[in-house]
């Protein structure tokens, strides 16, 4: 993380360095919060389609555990008969 942050600040630094008028920009956007806030949100998605993903799974295993236990029921009766 340090060394990405350090690097990111260089490349700051070094677009200041080379342009002033590039340094005054404020419509430009120097630090990549862009990409990161991109990063961010891509992730997040990603995040819940997984969890959406893994509940519907479990889900539908008790649901077959459920079905199994339900037609053996009907299929042999009530065992404490």
């Amino acid at each position: 993380m340090a060394q990405t942050k350090k690097h990111q600040i260089n490349s700051v630094v070094a677009k200041i360095e080379k342009s002033k008028e590039s340094a005054e920009n404020q419509t430009e956007d120097h630090t990549g919060i862009f990409f990161i806030d991109l990063l961010r949100q891509v992730l997040k998605t990603l995040r819940l389609i997984l969890t959406m993903i893994t509940i519907s799974y479990f889900t539908g295993i008790l649901w077959l555990i459920y079905s199994k236990i339900n037609s053996e029921y009907w299929r042999h009766g009530d065992p404490e008969e």
